[in-house]
């Protein structure tokens, strides 16, 4: 039996501004979509053949992913856009994006971690769809927060000497006239790096928005919570537990299997049964993602053996050596060189 291609989620006013570029072609790579409630699916290939071909119809000087924010707004993430604009601070409208990226686009895994006196938010791909598509994507999702700061520079109480800049660092090599990026985001992209990931300042974060409306918001972020309950039911087990074994480590906690089922709402017995079903266990899963998770504090901070260890759940160096090597065929130290 053949089998049916996977389906992706995406934003339809983001499919519609990809569409624009490339109008004269536009059956040939999409010929029939699927439209519901502002959202598109699309199978990978059409995803990323509707991508590439929009980004090749343009000029290298300015990535598509900058031309696409010139066209969209924050509320091209739909109802997850207009709960952050109503937010009463930057840090609240984060807070939505994170929370409801599942509902704009079923491509990342998106994880928020306060590092000193900035927040970071790491995107993580679930699919490879190539690196133009994938640099395209990352891009617009870090854009799309990065336009929020128009709400929090035009509000009443706004401070004349914030500098609304936001950090980045993206796996992927510049996709046009780096000088493009600092109108959008205020300073040049690190490119090349071994994650995707934008920092924002505390202080800037702690600015209230022009749009900030309490009523509205408490009203979005309750629908939103439904829709999101929804479409977790559509999830496999797997990718529900991965994302929050991954969410509880950049948290600083290392949940049991018990303490997964409980906050999954279900026995351990059910999770386990639940898992089989998907091929693994609830066991097998927490080593793998610790050891990830391992692997990319190895690559991006300069913490010791010691405290990767330490932060993956390992209570020894020594034996968390033996099951990072086991697992990636390499030693810790090796992995980050």
């Amino acid at each position: 039996m053949k089998r049916s291609p996977q389906l992706v989620r995406l934003s339809a006013s983001i499919v519609e501004a990809l569409d624009a570029f490339i109008e004269n072609e536009l059956d040939q790579v999409i010929p029939d979509r699927l439209e519901e409630d502002g959202y598109c699916r699309l199978s990978l290939d059409e995803l990323r053949a509707l991508i590439v071909t929009a980004a090749s119809s343009l000029p290298f000087e300015e990535p598509l992913s900058i031309q696409l924010l010139r066209h969209i707004s924050v509320t091209a993430a739909g109802d997850v856009g207009i709960a952050g604009m109503t937010a009463q601070t930057l840090a609240e409208a984060l807070d939505i994006g994170v929370r409801f990226l599942p509902l704009v686009a079923d491509l990342f895994d998106c994880h928020k971690r306060a590092v000193g006196n900035e927040v970071r938010v790491e995107i993580l791909p679930r699919y490879d769809l190539g690196e133009t598509a994938n640099a395209v994507l990352i891009e617009l999702f870090a854009g799309l927060f990065g336009n929020m700061a128009f709400f929090a520079k035009h509000a009443p109480n706004a401070d004349s000497e914030m500098h609304y800049v936001m950090r980045l660092f993206f796996s992927h090599g510049p996709q046009g006239n780096i000088d493009a990026y600092v109108d959008l985001f205020g300073a040049v992209p690190e490119f090349g790096q071994s994650s995707n990931y934008f920092a924002i300042g505390r202080r800037v974060l702690g600015q209230t928005l022009l749009t900030a409306n309490r009523a509205t918001h408490t009203a979005m972020v309750s629908m939103l919570e439904e829709r999101l309950h929804r479409h977790a039911a559509t999830q496999t087990m797997t990718d529900r537990l991965r994302q929050l074994i991954w969410q509880s480590l950049m948290d600083g906690a290392v949940l049991t299997t018990p303490e997964l089922a409980s906050r999954l709402c279900m026995s351990p017995r059910t999770l386990n049964r639940r898992l089989e079903e998907e091929g693994t266990s609830a066991r097998q899963l927490l080593d793998q993602t610790r050891l990830e998770y391992a692997r990319r504090l190895a690559q991006t901070s300069t913490l010791s053996v010691l405290q990767i260890a330490h932060r993956a759940g390992y209570s020894n160096a020594s034996s968390f050596s033996r099951a990072f090597r086991r697992h990636f065929g390499v030693s810790p130290g090796k992995s980050r060189s």
